[in-house]
């Protein structure tokens, strides 16, 4: 099911017009039930393997929609189609496994780092921190980044609607005991550098004559400051710390995260 542009800027205009009161009686309301449980009333414009074309009712903006974060769509003709069909895709369902840990995508804050570099680097210190954790064998196994991250995708769990599902949720839906949540907050700053060389020349009766060179560098300083909170399926907050990183290089917050890990309580410490 695909319209052009023109097609769906019309039917958006049409669908402003016809009012709300209008749609209601003429019963031309489509209905998007989304999986955190919320309802969306409007007009489905189109329906792709990754996203729905909706405007809402009395709107005229067309919004795309992540696909895995709706449960069905309720057509105006009475036709329903489930798209993540809560029973047979449940957040919640699933057995836990004990001793077994999930890292989550880490929060990224660096107001000079574009959104898409963000979404980037949070992976990348998700999976050096599942590289560090599972490094020593020991009685905790550790889920791999990639199969965390395609079963939160499939569920609709992202970094937006993540805030609404409890830890307890998240490790249900994961099926670990423990999930491991950590932050990168940074700010960086540029440092200018003057150095001067002085040498000696030219000893005659009336003195020494000298001549001095200064040289100018630029260098970025990075002050790096790591969070890490460790939750049980049972909603209970096991572990937290906050560290800032001594160095002020670009890779020192690896520094800090090893340190708390090492003394957090799903470290194989042996």
């Amino acid at each position: 099911m695909h319209i052009n542009f023109k097609k769906r800027h019309a039917l958006a205009v049409t669908f402003m017009l016809m009012g709300h009161a209008g749609l209601k009686a003429q019963n031309v309301v489509d209905t998007l039930k989304m999986l955190t449980g919320e309802i969306k009333y409007g007009k489905v414009l189109d329906l792709t393997n990754k996203d729905v074309q909706f405007i809402h009712q009395g709107e005229t903006l067309v919004y795309t929609i992540d696909r895995f974060t709706v449960d069905k769509i309720i057509f105006a003709s009475g036709r329903t189609e489930r798209i993540n069909s809560t029973a047979a895709n449940p957040v919640l369902g699933g057995t836990v496994e004990p001793n077994t840990v999930a890292v989550l995508p880490f929060v990224y804050h660096d107001q000079d780092v574009s959104a898409s570099d963000a979404g980037t680097f949070r992976e990348k210190v998700q999976e050096e921190t599942y590289q560090f954790l599972s490094a020593r064998s020991g009685s905790y196994k550790y889920q791999d980044p990639n199969t965390t991250n395609v079963m939160l995708n499939r569920k609709g769990i992202d970094e937006h609607t993540i805030k609404n599902y409890t830890y307890a949720d998240l490790c249900k839906a994961l099926g670990v005991h423990y999930i491991v949540v950590g932050g990168i907050y940074r700010k960086s700053n540029d440092r200018i550098e003057a150095r001067s060389y002085g040498a000696m020349w030219g000893n005659c009766d009336w003195g020494v004559s000298s001549r001095s060179r200064t040289t100018i560098s630029r260098r970025k300083d990075y002050r790096n400051e790591v969070a890490i909170n460790i939750y049980s399926v049972n909603n209970e907050r096991v572990y937290t710390r906050r560290r800032t990183a001594i160095l002020m290089t670009d890779e020192s917050y690896k520094y800090a995260l090893q340190y708390m890990l090492k003394r957090s309580p799903v470290y194989n410490k042996r």
